[in-house]
């Protein structure tokens, strides 16, 4: 990922010394993506803003087969939104996301398809939204098969298995998950391995196996070690704490300093809805230790934030705790 941040700067480089709009184009194609996987999310809107502003349908229809893929008019819409979600805005983001699969669909460009009906998956995932994930990732199954888009197939496996771990079972879903590992060995599948990591973390924790809770998340933690924090660093260090808490003789001050770490990051990457996710396990672990008032405090400022997105997972989450700590008080 360092090497992705430094080859953008080098993109940048060339549009400086020879300037071309297309090649400024690619340059903030490029930015948005890593930067958003760096976590760094007002930077990344801004490289999706001015993608946006360059962008012309017919100008540039041919970069769809000339570089990535698929079309950057596309990929600020699917990928962008979930620069959007991170920054506090579910609603709008998932929009945007469904206005890049319509858009894709406009193009007739199956590639940019796949890429739009995939970035959706993404944004699902975060927002925990099972139901409408399964979907999402039965129609990325059928785009793939039908057009022949292995890339994309495995990204549909592993979103389809997190989804449906309800009507599978956990043990099938771990099964899928560390075959997908083994294949990644030949496949190379790093970006990926981080997710399958993570999943079988959570879900090794769901069976009650902390132990192996703990191997996933700090082998997660390993794949994405880099001098700035990834999107999915502050959720590894809520399952630590989690992890820590699943043992009835948890260490309070341990558990504590993990999501204390996790929110340091959520806060330094800008991304409300991490924050809000990690706020609302430290009011339940402050509820844990019968402290009301500093559960309130940790949870109500970022909850009352949030001016869209109250039919989501995380937010009605929160105004459920609100109401046990009101009856606590």
């Amino acid at each position: 990922m360092e090497n992705g941040l430094n080859l953008v700067d080098k993109l940048f480089q060339i549009v400086d010394r020879e300037y071309d709009d297309a090649l400024e184009l690619q340059a903030h194609h490029a930015a948005w993506g890593t930067r958003c996987w760096f976590g760094d999310m007002e930077v990344a809107i801004k490289h999706v803003e001015r993608g946006l502003e360059l962008y012309e349908r017919e100008k540039y229809r041919d970069h769809a087969s000339r570089y990535g893929g698929h079309d950057p008019g596309v990929c600020a819409h699917a990928q962008g939104a979930l620069t959007f979600w991170y920054r506090g805005y579910p609603d709008d983001a998932l929009q945007r996301a469904k206005h890049g699969i319509e858009f894709a669909h406009e193009l007739n460009h199956p590639p940019s398809i796949g890429h739009a009906q995939l970035w959706l998956c993404n944004l699902l995932f975060q927002r925990r939204d099972k139901d409408q994930l399964s979907k999402a990732a039965a129609q990325l199954t059928a785009i793939a098969s039908e057009h022949a888009l292995g890339q994309y197939q495995d990204q549909a496996t592993l979103f389809s298995t997190w989804a449906n771990t309800h009507q599978i079972g956990a043990e099938a879903a771990i099964e899928v998950y560390k075959s997908g590992l083994l294949r990644s060995k030949t496949l190379g599948q790093k970006g990926l391995d981080v997710f399958r990591h993570y999943m079988l973390a959570e879900t090794s924790l769901a069976v009650g196996n902390p132990e192996q809770a703990d191997k996933h998340v700090n082998s997660a933690i390993d794949l994405i070690a880099a001098p700035e924090p990834h999107v999915l660093t502050a959720d590894l260090y809520r399952l630590k704490s989690a992890i820590e808490c699943a043992d009835p003789d948890y260490n309070h001050a341990a558990a504590y300093n993990y999501l204390q770490q996790a929110m340091v990051v959520a806060r330094s990457q800008n991304a409300k809805s991490l924050e809000l996710r990690v706020a609302i396990d430290l009011a339940r672990l402050y509820l844990r230790q019968n402290d009301v008032s500093a559960a309130r405090e940790a949870l109500y400022p970022i909850h009352d934030w949030f001016t869209e997105g109250f039919e989501t997972i995380d937010w009605l989450a929160a105004k459920d705790l609100r109401a046990k700590i009101e009856t606590n008080s």
